[in-house]
Order: C-alpha cells, then sequence, then structure tokens
C-alpha cells in the first residue's frame, strides 16, 4: 500500500493509527484491573466469613444469655409464688387457730352457764407421758414390722 496523498489522508491515517493504539490499550485494561482485584476479591471474601463467623458467635452467645434470664425469671416467680403462698397459708392457719379459739371459748362459757358446778377434769401429767410414750412404742413397732415384711 502506498502512503498518504493528501494531506487529508495523512491526518485520517494518524487518527486511524491513534484509534489502534487506544483500543490495543483499552483492551489491556481488563488484565490489569483484573490482577488488582483480585486480591481486593479475596480479603472482602475473608472479611465475609470472619463477620459470618462473629455474627454467629453473637447469636448464640445471646441464646445462652437468653435461656439463663428465662430461667432467672422462672426462679424469681416460683420463689414469688411460694412466698404467697406460704404467707395465706399462715394466715388461713391462723385464722383457724383464731376461730377454734373463739368457738372453745364459746363452748366453755355455754358449758359455765349450764353446768357452773362442773370444771374440766386435769389429766396428771404422768399419765399424759404414759401414753404419749405407749403410742410412740405402737408406731416405732408397726414402722418396724412393715420395713422387716417388705
Amino acid at each position: 500500500m502506498n502512503g498518504p496523498t493528501t494531506h487529508r489522508e495523512a491526518l485520517l491515517a494518524e487518527l486511524l493509527d491513534d484509534i489502534g493504539r487506544v483500543h490495543e490499550r483499552i483492551d489491556t485494561v481488563p488484565d490489569a484491573l483484573g490482577a488488582k482485584l483480585e486480591p481486593l476479591e479475596q480479603r472482602i471474601e475473608r472479611l465475609t466469613r470472619a463477620m459470618a463467623t462473629a455474627a454467629q458467635n453473637l447469636l448464640e452467645a445471646g441464646n445462652v444469655h437468653q435461656a439463663r434470664i428465662a430461667e432467672y425469671i422462672e426462679k424469681v416467680a416460683a420463689d414469688q409464688i411460694t412466698a404467697s403462698a406460704e404467707r395465706a397459708a399462715a394466715q388461713a392457719v391462723n385464722a383457724v387457730r383464731e376461730e377454734q379459739g373463739r368457738a372453745i371459748a364459746a363452748v366453755r362459757e355455754a358449758t359455765q352457764e349450764h353446768h357452773p358446778d362442773s370444771t374440766a377434769p386435769q389429766a396428771p401429767a404422768g399419765r399424759m407421758i404414759t401414753l404419749a410414750a405407749s403410742i410412740g412404742l405402737m408406731v416405732g413397732i408397726a414402722i418396724g414390722y412393715l420395713a422387716a415384711t417388705t
């Protein structure tokens, strides 16, 4: 091929040559970027894995703490229910005792009104001790017999 014959052809030839060199350089850009991006992609991948691991560890720790809090709440609730039940039972027992005391006093008063000469017989202390010992002995024998036969 012959060289350019006019000034215009020379400029067009030079322009086409410049465009060809730009095109060649553009073709090398992806390779150059790929070499620089690969370490960044690897680093992003490592950081992503580290973040996932950290998130999983936080989730597991949160679950452990949530279970501990639930156990504590259940224990506190059970303690409060037990204390409330004990208070209610004590109040009921005291109410029954007071009612029994009033009933016994009323029976004594009624007895005194109808039979002013009568008094309740008092058992001697020795008889009470003997009776309690006898009952204890019988219960002990019964338990011993049951333990021996089973």
